[in-house]
């Protein structure tokens, strides 16, 4: 994937929510948990989405609620995953485990 800019990224997971949350206004801050636009079982489509739209993988370690509260902590997600030195992913994978972001 080339190199998307901040930007991009936030537009794209803008436009992915958009499609799937029915908020009158959602800011990039705004705690989409919080807010009760999502619940814990649309966290894994989040997660599904980030990893096939900007190829990357998200790891168990990665499975925390804070990475998805928002637009901008999704962003930042994919921005650590892309940073130089990064693990490249091993293909798009979901992760295994407990289950995706837990009810806070």
């Amino acid at each position: 994937m080339s190199a998307l800019s901040d930007g991009q990224v936030t537009g794209r997971i803008r436009t992915f929510l958009a499609r799937h949350v029915r908020a009158e206004k959602m800011g990039d801050e705004d705690d989409i948990f919080a807010a009760g636009w999502v619940n814990s079982l649309f966290a894994m489509q989040l997660v599904l989405f980030l990893e096939k739209e900007f190829a990357i993988a998200i790891e168990n370690q990665d499975l925390e609620r804070a990475n998805f509260r928002s637009v901008r902590a999704m962003a930042d997600l994919v921005a650590r995953k892309h940073a130089p030195g990064a693990e490249a992913p091993r293909g798009v994978t979901s992760s295994s485990g407990s289950g995706p972001l837990p009810p806070g």
